[in-house]
């Protein structure tokens, strides 16, 4: 009689995998370490002390797998360990969120963030009235009130706030309301524009400013590096824009204290290039004035006698 001792244990082994691993004819679902396999699960594992264990394969080995379908996942050993998984006949990795960036998984982006033209909502995805976005020209598709902006747009409901937060110190450095009224320093701004303190004008060079303050009881008007002085000018044409006016000046105020009307270089307190007009002219303390005047100015009554001298006063005294 021959004995077949390997045939034997096949059949041994192919028995206890069947007898753990058992089907459900109503569901078709198998179920391993279970008699009563979920109905929505074609494969049911159940276990206290073991796991599921899937193929573990190196990058070249991955990498080697020609088409794979939809859903195949694997773990790679080395170079970006974990888990991978198919999809479109691409591998896609698995981000573990205990590493360092993993677009967003763990709020530290690995990666830019494309919104594709779709607006980041700082509240609800339905709340349109609070959010970010990117709007293009006046005849895009995406604009903002037919304005030509190619750029983002922060907007709010009842306005908005730009600040900064230095530790538990948060401040408004500028604000706006639904009313289109701007803050500079000034949480409720009343006009157009509203700055606290100062409003500064300068280029490159900082000594080269023009700004304006308030000290309490006077308003100031600073210009800094003005060698040539404060010019006041009008534009006189109905064409043009900022700069490009035709603009005549009519005062110049220069930093020796001279003041020019109708010349940029006054050589006196007051120097004005045309005609002066006032009602009256009022003096600090009396002046006395000379004036000196040839005979022939006058008229004699008695030319025969007076031809060169004329007395101006009482008839006596020196002529």
């Amino acid at each position: 009689m021959k004995t077949c001792y390997p045939t034997l244990l096949l059949l041994l082994l192919l028995l206890g995998t069947i007898a753990r691993a058992q089907t459900t004819p109503a569901t078709g679902s198998v179920g391993i370490g279970t008699s009563t396999p979920d109905a929505k699960a074609a494969l049911d594992i159940s276990s206290t002390d073991k796991g599921l264990l899937i193929p573990r394969l190196d990058s070249v080995q991955r990498a080697g797998i020609a088409a794979p379908p939809d859903g195949l996942m694997v773990f790679q050993t080395d170079g970006r360990q974990g888990f991978w998984y198919a999809l479109g006949g691409q591998w896609l990795y698995i981000p573990d969120k205990t590493k360092a960036g993993d677009n967003l998984g763990n709020h530290a982006a690995s990666q830019h963030l494309g919104l594709r033209d779709f607006d980041l909502r700082l509240r609800e995805a339905s709340d349109g009235n609070h959010g970010l976005g990117w709007y293009g020209n006046s005849n895009s598709p995406k604009n903002w009130l037919s304005q030509t902006v190619d750029g983002p747009v922060l907007y709010g409901y009842g306005g908005g706030v730009l600040g900064t937060a230095d530790g538990s110190s948060p401040r408004s450095v500028l604000t706006w309301t639904n009313a289109g009224r701007v803050g500079i320093g000034l949480n409720s701004p009343t006009l157009p524009l509203d700055v606290s303190a100062a409003l500064g004008l300068r280029n490159a060079a900082s000594w080269d400013h023009l700004y304006f303050s308030h000290d309490g009881s006077t308003a100031l008007v600073n210009a800094g590096g003005a060698e040539s002085g404060l010019a006041l000018r009008v534009g006189t044409g109905s064409t043009g824009s900022y700069g490009d006016q035709p603009y005549n000046e009519v005062m110049r105020l220069r930093a020796n204290g001279r003041v020019g009307i109708g010349t940029n270089d006054p050589q006196q307190t007051l120097d004005v290039n045309g005609t002066a007009q006032a009602d009256a002219f009022a003096y600090r303390t009396a002046q006395t004035r000379y004036l000196t005047v040839s005979a022939a100015a006058f008229i004699s009554a008695a030319p025969h006698v007076y031809d060169t001298n004329v007395t101006i006063g009482p008839a006596t005294g020196s002529p």
